[in-house]
């Protein structure tokens, strides 16, 4: 069996993968840390299934979806459906009301601003 990453290292390539530029696929980021790319797209999984009661994790997750939807090749759409509706399901557990209603507004920085593309507020 293969040794696990350090843990460092998953954050790094997470982070990486968070913040990465439009137009830059995961596919790429795991093929720049020498990392299969199914490997990384478990690794933002599992940050949606522990981190599934915070807000912020939400709309993280749902500035990279709208992110990647907008850059993929259309074949590649509807496994990021199936990961937005994963998230949309996962919101309706938040404690409160509000949050489930503010988890649809993607924060790509995680501040709670309004939501930006690639650093300009959308209106």
């Amino acid at each position: 069996m293969p040794k696990p990453y350090p843990k460092e290292f998953r954050e790094d390539v997470v982070r990486v993968a968070r913040n990465r530029e439009p137009g830059v696929t995961l596919e790429q980021i795991a093929a720049d840390f020498g990392v299969h790319p199914i490997t990384l797209s478990k690794w933002l999984a599992e940050i949606l299934h522990y981190g599934s009661d915070s807000l912020q994790v939400h709309r993280r997750l749902r500035a990279l979806l709208d992110t990647l939807t907008a850059h993929v090749p259309p074949a590649r759409t509807t496994a990021l459906t199936r990961y937005r509706t994963v998230l949309d399901r996962s919101a309706q557990a938040l404690p409160d009301p509000a949050m489930t209603a503010t988890a649809d507004t993607p924060d790509s920085q995680g501040l709670g601003g309004p939501a930006q593309s690639h650093g300009v507020a959308e209106t």
